[in-house]
């Protein structure tokens, strides 16, 4: 029923004519909702369906602007400088064709908006402000389409549209269309109401069948698609509308009253691009900003799930008590900023039957970098990263050769997409102790363009004398390479079973490649404490302090129980990468203070993984090798200095908080430790208790017994001892409320399985 038209009740006289009203009322007006009331103020209650849900008065009395055309010869003066651009356009570049880098001709008399961006997105024309770069590739045709991902702000048209046109693209002349478009060219002959593009890998069957039409057209038999369309059965190869409907199931209407206000919602997304965005880059600022002003979030629901995700993840840095949510004492829960944007996100649904799109990737990335700091939810941020990497699979991003004949704006979108939840995937699955999601031979997907925003419509060209913000994502990848071969290398179920020389000489390749890596780091993104532009100081810190990190993640396997260590020990190689990443924290801590940064905002919450490691590390080395009283004191400063910085993060993320507890507790025993080999300290013989202690920290770092079961249960233990602590702690032990004792139920289950250990189960 559409808007405005009233409907015949059966009610003719003055009184209920005289109701009639075609307008919204005040609440939906100001919420910029549709509203029917025009509709419902034929019935008796006239209210509205937004009104009488949420019990609201509905009326009509605020001052409605009459709404006024643009002046006169407004119309005609804005053609005549189009006319005036297109003239002298065409003098600068005489062989150019207007029509496929700006669209055709307008006819008023004849023109339609939503055909009219149909033929703008076959032409692969961005919306504006972005334009369509200047080459000499033949534009796509409209008889062979492929939809603009970037939609204007009133397109409804899906944005993963299936990959048909190989012709005519953007790709380079030199790349072969792969045999995957060639798939896509053959199927879409088969006419069925399912177009969504899926991509198929090599195994898949289909490729069997490819191969089978090759063989046909070599013997000047038809097409065996074209057959195929006339012969086959329509109600088996389309989808029934059940199924189609089933894919809006769970899928809730956006909770418009909690969006934030005008003024509040651009507070939020700076300050998403100034804090967040500094060092994993998303999002293109100026597409995104000029989305938002045009209104996109009002007629786009992925879009503005987006949006909603974007304001949760920029709130972590607002002081305003608006984007917080109030406690029993009238106050703010002081670590509750960003979530009610993030539970109106959740409340919207999620369907796996739904086609994975830009937006949704995008979406998904945001969602991680929200729960990274997160109490409770930090162990499924792999399983929601791996989700958009599948996703990403879906959509076939992974393959460089069908990325490139996809738009160059969207490829960019794209790209930086999967390479955010390739880090993510990474750095997460490192924290929690799981395996990759995607192992490196399976994509081939090029690095993010080292390019910033602004530059994009410049044919992605990048001015000489500036470095841009994307330069130290890209190198933050080629680390997180690295780190999953040291994953698969060292820290899988069966590495433990391989000898321990092949794996020592994988270390030292696995530590060569860390060298090479420096070797070519461009020079701005070298690590300097003295260096004047803070953005890239900020940058280049947390990169430096991601590559120690890669160096304790190789060697700290091999850390021996022995007492003797010598400069090249790995412990030694640990420890020294520990310290090293104490003092670039400690430059990080000096240099916020004379930036006057907001206590919270100096270091990023992907310092959290390193600052724990290193704080292990450095604190067991206490215990584990003898130390001088002035190498004691220097490990105690820089456990110190973590302590700091741990502190620092924990304004902001509350995860933080509980290794600021492990690090202050381990700190105050520490001066206990010194006392137990008697006389100086660690220098002194190894006593009774000492060599308790040593036996204790070894099973840390040394090879697992051969009683593995024996092992498993002690491990077990003390994760089921650690975890009722936890819970006791927060107020959340599921098992008291059942009347039950974890460490009773524990027998059975850890004879024969092994719990996390404390390392993994902290989260």
């Amino acid at each position: 029923m559409e808007q405005g038209n009233p409907v015949d009740f059966g009610i003719d006289d003055p009184v209920h004519q005289n109701r009639e009203i075609r307008r919204a009322c005040d609440a939906c007006r100001k919420r910029k909702r549709k509203c029917d009331g025009p509709v419902r103020s034929h019935v008796n209650d006239s209210k509205c369906v937004h009104c009488s849900r949420y019990n609201l008065d509905c009326t009509y009395t605020d001052h409605v602007p009459t709404q006024k055309g643009p002046p006169k010869g407004y119309l005609e003066m804005v053609e005549q400088r189009c006319g005036r651009l297109e003239q002298l356009l065409k003098q600068a570049v005489p062989d150019i064709d207007l029509d496929e880098y700006v669209g055709p001709p307008i006819d008023p008399e004849t023109f339609d908006i939503v055909d009219y961006k149909v033929h703008m997105a076959s032409l692969s024309i961005p919306p504006y402000p972005a334009v369509k770069p200047l080459s000499q590739t033949p534009p796509y045709t409209a008889t062979n389409p492929l939809p603009s991902d970037i939609p204007s702000p009133e397109s409804e048209f899906p944005l993963d549209q299936v990959i048909t046109n190989t012709k005519a693209s953007s790709a380079p002349s030199d790349v072969a269309d792969p045999e995957e478009l060639v798939l896509v060219k053959h199927t879409s002959r088969l006419q069925v109401v399912d177009r969504q593009w899926r991509y198929h890998g090599k195994p898949s069957p289909v490729y069997l069948v490819l191969q089978l039409q090759e063989l046909r057209r070599q013997l000047g038999l038809s097409n065996l698609f074209d057959e195929m369309n006339n012969s086959k059965r329509d109600r088996i190869w389309e989808i029934p509308q059940w199924e189609i409907d089933m894919a809006e199931e769970g899928m809730c209407p956006i909770e418009w009253a909690e969006w934030p206000e005008e003024g509040l919602d651009k507070l939020l997304i700076n300050s998403y691009f100034d804090h967040v965005a500094v060092y994993v880059l998303l999002l293109n600022r100026v597409i995104f900003e000029g989305q938002y002003d045009r209104g996109l979030w009002r007629t786009n629901r992925a879009y503005a799930q987006v949006c909603l995700a974007v304001f949760a993840c920029g709130a972590k840095f607002v002081s305003d008590p608006r984007v917080k949510m109030p406690d029993d004492t009238g106050g703010y829960h002081p670590y509750s900023a960003g979530w009610k944007y993030m539970r109106v996100l959740l409340r919207t649904g999620y369907n796996f039957l739904q086609s994975p799109s830009l937006y949704s990737l995008q979406k998904t990335v945001l969602i991680c970098q929200f729960f990274q700091g997160s109490s409770t939810v930090p162990h499924t941020l792999p399983v929601i990263s791996s989700l958009g990497l599948r996703s990403s699979e879906e959509l076939g991003i992974h393959v460089r050769q069908l990325l490139h004949h996809v738009d160059p704006v969207e490829r960019e979108l794209y790209t930086r997409a999967f390479w955010c939840l390739y880090h993510i995937d990474r750095y997460n699955c490192t924290f929690v102790g799981r395996s990759v999601a995607m192992r490196d031979c399976d994509f081939d997907i090029e690095y993010p363009k080292d390019v910033d925003d602004e530059y994009w419509q410049l044919g992605f060209k990048q001015s000489e004398e500036k470095v841009s913000r994307v330069a130290v994502f890209i190198q933050t990848c080629k680390l997180d390479r690295i780190v999953g071969r040291i994953m698969q290398t060292f820290y899988t179920v069966e590495s433990s079973s391989q000898p321990v020389v092949s794996l020592r000489r994988a270390a030292d390749e696995l530590s060569a490649d860390l060298d090479v890596w420096t070797e070519e780091l461009p020079s701005v993104l070298h690590w300097d404490n003295e260096r004047g532009d803070y953005r890239i100081f900020q940058q280049a810190a947390a990169l430096r302090t991601y590559f120690h990190y890669c160096k304790i993640l190789i060697y700290r396997p091999f850390i021996s129980s022995s007492g003797n260590h010598t400069k090249n020990d790995p412990l030694e190689t640990c420890l020294s990468a520990s310290y090293s990443i104490s003092d670039i924290l400690s430059a990080c801590l000096h240099r916020g203070r004379r930036e006057s940064c907001q206590p919270g905002h100096s270091l990023d919450i992907s310092y959290i993984l390193p600052v724990w490691c290193s704080g292990m590390i450095i604190l067991a080395s206490l215990l584990h090798k003898t130390h001088s009283t002035d190498e004691y004191e220097q490990a105690l400063f820089h456990v110190k200095v973590l302590l700091a910085a741990s502190k620092d993060i924990e304004v902001v993320w509350r995860q933080c908080g509980k290794v600021t507890d492990f690090l202050t507790h381990l700190v105050k025993e520490a001066g206990e430790w010194r006392t137990m080999g008697g006389g100086e300290g660690m220098e002194g013989g190894e006593d009774d208790m000492r060599g308790t202690v040593r036996a204790t920290l070894s099973s840390l770092f040394s090879p697992p017994p051969l009683d593995r079961r024996a092992q498993d249960r002690d491990s077990f233990g003390s994760w089921m001892r650690f975890r009722n602590f936890e819970t006791h702690v927060m107020g959340m032990s599921s098992d008291r409320l059942e009347g039950q004792s974890s460490e009773a139920n524990a027998g059975t289950f850890a004879s024969g399985h092994l719990g996390p250990d404390l390392f993994n189960s902290w989260a």
